[in-house]
């Protein structure tokens, strides 16, 4: 059997890793501003994500086997967001952050369904987080308003 200090702090590990992954994101989508729509509504996304993952942070130090079952989830966030920023730099090799190349943003907006698709992913993601933090919000108060009455 798995040691369960060991494994919550491995979600613990993760959150941070995932809030650290956003965020190098959000500095290299930052460095070439918003020439397409879903670059802006992937960031907010990143940015509201990040968020999700601060809470998170703060919940599991107060309960850390509620969050286990969201290991996979945070690793595919901090898994997905890296790989996002191989493709960003690969598709702007020729901008700079001042200016964008037409033939990179020609690249960006053939690939514009996976801009969208990581976007949805990381919502879906961000939901069951901040389902997950409820959850044992709740738990944890509802087992506290039984013990006191």
């Amino acid at each position: 059997m798995a040691d369960p200090i060991g494994t919550s702090s491995a979600v613990l590990a993760l959150a941070i890793f995932a809030f650290d992954a956003a965020a190098s994101l959000i500095q290299t989508l930052d460095n070439f501003g918003n020439f397409l729509d879903a670059i802006a509504t992937l960031k907010k996304e990143l940015r509201d994500l990040q968020q999700a993952l601060v809470f998170l942070r703060e919940t599991i130090s107060k309960n850390e086997e509620g969050f286990l079952f969201l290991k996979p989830y945070l690793s595919t966030c901090l898994t997905e967001c890296g790989r996002f920023q191989v493709l960003v730099n690969k598709y702007t090799e020729h901008s700079t952050p001042s200016k964008t190349s037409k033939r990179d943003f020609m690249k960006f907006k053939f690939k514009e369904n996976k801009i969208v698709e990581l976007r949805d992913l990381l919502s879906r993601h961000k939901t069951t987080i901040l389902l997950a933090i409820a959850g044992v919000n709740l738990y944890g108060s509802r087992y506290f308003i039984s013990t006191k009455c």
